[in-house]
Parts: structure tokens; C-alpha cells; sequence
């Protein structure tokens, strides 16, 4: 509390949500976390995204989604605790309380019969590491062009078997965004089909303390470039290399 400071505050909606006004319900989370969400949420505020979160918990993160976005979005809140229901009537019309597991491949494909693309996606569900893999896995083409993809809490990827944890399948996806760069990318193997997929229509993975964020953006290959300056009449021009990639 004592590293808080009102220029904080006001730089920071979520903070300022958290450590000044009263909320309705419970909110739990690391202090760190308000920093991350601003830099990659920020962009939404005013444009009423879709979001949808995993976990519910006592209702605190709706609060403060509202809050953040001055009621100007729409959320869809899954948790498997089917108490969470009971919170439905605190909130308004934009917010579609949902129970379901995240584990489970038959309540996604139910839940995806809704035909929705979002805007947010937030996995701050279970923390099982297989379940934070597989919510990836099957939500991240249903996150629209220019969203972001945040799952808190993988600090429980460093108390399960690391090569099956979440942050080593993260670590996997940093190969999956660099595959023009290696000796294989014109195989025709699945595997890195699928890497060169994810590859174009991702345009960054970044690692915070206990967060991984993934911004989408639907890219093309890039390409290496050169500005040649001519000092004779100060003009320039740029040029592409066509350069073979191993």
C-alpha cells in the first residue's frame, strides 16, 4: 500500500478502482497486475469490447471491468462454482454469468455455439496449467483481429511438471512466432503448419511476473529493409533485401 502514490492513481483506472474506491464485490489479485491490464486494455476503453473471463470468483474483477471501462462493455464471466449465478443479479444487462469448466471440450463447444468473437480474453480460472493449455488452445481463433489474450496467475506452471506447465507451452508459442527464421519453415510437416499459423496472426507474446499477454494482429511475413541516403542531393531511398532465409 505504502508504494502507491496518487499520481498512480490517477494515471490508472484499475488502481485507483482498487485502492480507492469502495466495490460491491470481493476482488483478489497481485499488484502488479493493474500496470499489465492498463498497457494492453487501455486501447478498448470507449470502443465497448467483448470480453469474456474465466473465473468469477466473488464477482470483484466485473466491478472492476465496469469501473475501467465506464460500463461501456459486454462480459461473459465463466466459472465452474455454480454459486457464481447467484451473483447475476448484481449486474446489469451487460454481464452474462456463465457455468461451465474450462476443462471440459463439450462446454466450450457449446458455449462457442454463441458465435462470438472477442475483443479480451482473461484466463484467471483454475490455474491448472493443462487447463490454462487447453483454454488457449481452443479459444485463441475466437479472439478477434487486434484483441488481447491474458492469462494470470501461471506462477502454478512452477508447482506441476514443468514440461507439461503452461509456461513451457509458452515458450513453445516464442519458436511458433520466430518459424520464418528457422531451417524448417518451408516443411510441410503439421507441426510447423500450425507454428506458421500462429506465427500469422500473432503479432507479439510478452512475459510479465506471473502474466503472459498475446496480442493478435493478423501479419504478413516480414521482410528486411534498408534506408540508403544519398549525400549528393540529401535524398534517400529504401529497398527491400531479398534475402534467403537460411
Amino acid at each position: 500500500m505504502d508504494q502507491i502514490e496518487n499520481k498512480d492513481l490517477e494515471e490508472n483506472k484499475l488502481k485507483k478502482f482498487f485502492f480507492k474506491e469502495k466495490s460491491n464485490h470481493l476482488i483478489h489479485k497481485w499488484s502488479n497486475y493493474f500496470d499489465i491490464y492498463d498497457k494492453h486494455f487501455n486501447k478498448f476503453i470507449g470502443k465497448n469490447p467483448i470480453i469474456l473471463e474465466i473465473g468469477v470468483f466473488k464477482g470483484g474483477s466485473i466491478d472492476m471491468w465496469n469501473y475501467y471501462f465506464d460500463n461501456n462493455c459486454t462480459i461473459y464471466a465463466i466459472d465452474i462454482n455454480e454459486e457464481c449465478l447467484k451473483l447475476q443479479k448484481d449486474f446489469g444487462d451487460n454481464v452474462h454469468i456463465i457455468i461451465g469448466d474450462q476443462n471440459d471440450d463439450n462446454f466450450w463447444n457449446k458455449f462457442l455455439e454463441k458465435n462470438i468473437n472477442f475483443d479480451i480474453i482473461i484466463d484467471d480460472g483454475s490455474h491448472v496449467p493443462k487447463h490454462q493449455i487447453r483454454t488457449l488452445k481452443k479459444m485463441y481463433n475466437y479472439l478477434k483481429n487486434g484483441g488481447i489474450y491474458l492469462c494470470e496467475d501461471i506462477c502454478t506452471s512452477y508447482s506441476s511438471d514443468s514440461k507439461t506447465s503452461f509456461v513451457e507451452f509458452c515458450k513453445s508459442l516464442i519458436d511458433n512466432l520466430n518459424i520464418y527464421h528457422t531451417p524448417d519453415h518451408n516443411n510441410t510437416d503439421k507441426t510447423v503448419l500450425k507454428a506458421i499459423d500462429f506465427k500469422k496472426k500473432t503479432f507479439s507474446l510478452t512475459f510479465y511476473d506471473n502474466v503472459v499477454v498475446i496480442d493478435k494482429l493478423f501479419n504478413e511475413r516480414s521482410y528486411e529493409i534498408k534506408k540508403i541516403i544519398n549525400n549528393d542531393d540529401n535524398t534517400f531511398e529504401i529497398k527491400e533485401l531479398k534475402k534467403k532465409l537460411h
